[in-house]
């Protein structure tokens, strides 16, 4: 018995996005963000090649935001919220957005894509190929027949139909939930206007469509990465400010701190803790850092014009701007060198300083606050003020005996690291009732 032989049919695809210069877009974004009406793009362009090398399709895309997309965003909700929060006095001194839900909102609407423009040139395409498109371009004009624009050209020119060139452009009007498309098969266009969004959800509220990766609609892909991770519990951050903790669990308290003591606001729970972040409120109300990593301490002390003082194991080390140190294992630290085994690094941006350590865990600080974000694997194995990170929203206020607290004053009290770097006397709140350990 012999088998039939089949010719090779090779089948290549080849698909590039480009986005925003990612090395220059922070994590963390400015107030200046989102009120900028700086228009972002993003470029894509797909490839493929079936049969042989002279059979292709290729497509081109241009997207961006629109002018009209950002002014519809400063008339919703959450953009007023977030507006409104950074003028709080926790918050106004701080060149970065708060990192409240509405603020998140903001942003993810922000950078969302509402103009795209794809351009589509084949070769060679086969009978069938060219069959199907057409159809496909008579199937949309039936459906969209109440809203075409039909703009018929002369042309001297034949077309090659199994050489088309095809563009297609869509405009997307988020106060009005429609949207203008136009097709361009060589000479001949079509513009479709003012078409209702109908069962697509294009529109939709942010807190309805984060909680997907979409394809091809954010301009820029490291904030929008982040705020789908927070939004999924795929990786969650605390906040704390002079005034207020927001937790891992998205639970935010107000609290009051009359003592210059540091205070414990997240660390893990074993018996040897691989790192602490302790805060406190300084005279010049700000906030000053003090964390350990092992064995390390580092000390972020803020002074006066915005100047922040850096300190390792009392050691001072002066960053600047775009500077970074890496904390080697055995060695001593040389500030701007790179370092293959290193405990724990700190990159200096303007004011703000960002500390990253193992296992997954960053620091954000720019003397007014600070941000710190967790990985999953500090689920239900967290303390501090940053509360349990279990999930749980009903029990956020626990002291370190597990006693249930009630306010965000009692937890600032509580955590107070009161025999180590603290002369003032501190008197802990009663242990009311024991929480029970799940």
């Amino acid at each position: 018995y012999q088998s039939k032989t089949y010719p090779e049919f090779p089948i290549i695809f080849h698909m590039k996005t480009k986005y925003d210069d990612i090395s220059k877009i922070p994590l963390r974004l400015s107030i200046t963000d989102l009120t900028s009406v700086k228009e972002h793009k993003v470029h894509s362009s797909m490839e493929l090649i079936w049969g042989n090398l002279d059979q292709k399709i290729k497509i081109e895309g241009e997207h961006k935001t629109t002018a009209e997309a950002i002014n519809h965003l400063h008339s919703t909700w959450y953009y007023n919220t977030c507006m409104r929060d950074h003028s709080l006095p926790e918050w106004r001194h701080s060149e970065h957005i708060p990192t409240t839900d509405a603020c998140l909102y903001t942003a993810h609407d922000l950078f969302t894509l509402r103009h795209y423009t794809w351009d589509i040139t084949a070769t060679n395409l086969d009978q069938w190929m060219v069959t199907a498109y057409k159809k496909a371009g008579v199937v949309m004009k039936t459906i969209l027949f109440p809203f075409w624009q039909f703009m018929p050209e002369y042309t001297t020119h034949e077309i090659a139909p199994r050489q088309p060139n095809i563009r297609i452009e869509q405009t997307l009007h988020s106060e009005r939930n429609t949207f203008d498309l136009t097709l361009k098969l060589d000479k001949d266009v079509s513009r479709f206007m003012d078409v209702g969004y109908g069962l697509f959800h294009w529109n939709a509220e942010p807190y309805q469509s984060l909680s997907q990766l979409s394809f091809l609609t954010k301009s820029l892909i490291k904030p929008e990465m982040m705020n789908y991770m927070y939004y999924n519990n795929i990786l969650n951050h605390c906040h704390a400010t002079t005034k207020s903790v927001r937790t891992y669990d998205n639970v935010t308290y107000p609290y009051t701190m009359d003592h210059s003591c540091y205070t414990l606001i997240s660390s893990d729970c074993s018996e040897h803790p691989s790192f602490a972040v302790f805060i406190k409120k300084t005279e010049n109300n700000r906030v000053g850092i003090m964390a350990f990593i092992g064995d390390q301490k580092v000390e972020f002390i803020p002074m006066e014009t915005n100047r922040v003082q850096m300190k390792i194991n009392d050691q001072e080390f002066v960053l600047h701007d775009n500077g970074f140190l890496f904390f080697p294992k055995n060695k001593p630290p040389v500030l701007n060198k790179v370092f293959q085994n290193y405990l724990f690094k700190i990159i200096r941006r303007q004011n703000s300083f960002t500390l990253t350590f193992f296992p997954q865990m960053m620091l954000n600080y720019d003397g007014n606050s600070v941000q710190v974000l967790a990985g999953p694997q500090m689920k239900g194995q967290h303390c501090g003020m940053c509360g349990d990170y279990n999930r749980n929203t009903y029990h956020e206020f626990i002291d370190p005996q597990m006693c249930s607290l009630k306010t965000g004053d009692e937890m600032a009290l509580a955590w107070t690291l009161d025999n180590k770097y603290c002369s003032q006397k501190i008197t802990k709140p009663a242990c009311a009732m024991k929480e029970p350990i799940p």
